[in-house]
């Protein structure tokens, strides 16, 4: 659990079935989390710039939406933010909590079938916008991606692989 527990994803719809197939939440998910809120007020300073010319196109291709059916077009620009390797999507959940679910668009990857079913369904369930695509890293969704970024996060931890790259 976080600091602020009011942030922590909803994760009652999993099961132990799903843990049979899916990285089960441990204590470097949290750690994580911890790290990404302590982060927060460091990310939204980044993030923060005027607007740059585009943004309301970039944000259609994004969300699928008009900018004007988004709250936060008007106050806040928008955040896209990217967890490789989503697992149960505890992780990507909270950071659309973290940084409000109404100016974030989240993409998660996975490269588990059963991790992006499950990550979506988290999502899904906390009110966070955005979606998974089934890849190894970001193949998949660069172009989609590319100079929209906001921040991105992995834990290599749950991988067993020990083979270095």
């Amino acid at each position: 659990m976080t600091s602020d527990l009011s942030l922590d994803p909803d994760m009652s719809h999993a099961g132990s079935g799903d843990w049979q197939r899916v990285y089960e939440p441990a204590e470097d998910t949290f750690l994580l989390m911890d790290g990404l809120a302590r982060a927060k007020v460091f990310i939204e300073a980044a993030h923060e710039a005027p607007a740059a010319s585009g943004d309301e196109q970039s944000e259609e291709k994004l969300t699928g939406t008009e900018p004007s059916e988004r709250k936060s077009a008007e106050t806040k620009p928008l955040l896209m933010c990217l967890e490789v390797g989503a697992g149960s999507g505890m992780v990507i959940s909270y950071v659309g909590k973290l940084f409000g679910v109404d100016r974030t668009v989240c993409l998660a990857t996975d490269i588990n079938p059963d991790a992006a079913e499950l990550a979506q369904r988290t999502m899904t369930r906390n009110g966070v916008v955005g979606g998974l695509v089934l890849t190894d890293l970001v193949d998949a969704c660069f172009d989609r991606i590319a100079g929209q970024l906001v921040t991105a996060s992995i834990d290599p931890s749950c991988n067993n692989d020990t083979t270095v790259v």
